[in-house]
């Protein structure tokens, strides 16, 4: 892999990590502190709020154990068997 690649996978990783914890800071702020407001005058009701928060925040902690996951814990990559031809095996048993 390049250099240039692996600046660009960085990157995007810390991107997407950072828009993650902003995620859960908003479905947090949403949750605890706007579903709790006493107005009855409230756009789209408290359980809204509530409901949104908890998925806005269960979406950015998957995001972040992805990124986490791939960037900390990469796929092994499978040893590939060497192929074998018919020509070749026969060319090595008249040989010995």
């Amino acid at each position: 892999m390049s250099r240039r690649k692996s600046k660009v996978r960085k990157s995007n990783s810390l991107k997407l990590l950072l828009a993650s914890l902003a995620g859960v800071c908003l479905g947090y702020y949403l949750l605890n502190h706007v579903a709790t407001w006493e107005e009855e005058d409230r756009f789209l009701g408290r359980v809204f709020y509530i409901i949104s928060g908890c998925i806005l925040m269960a979406v950015s902690f998957l995001m972040i154990v992805m990124v986490v996951q791939r960037k900390y814990f990469p796929k092994k990559r499978r040893q590939g068997s060497k192929p074998v031809f018919l020509d070749d095996t026969m060319k090595r048993d008249k040989n010995t």
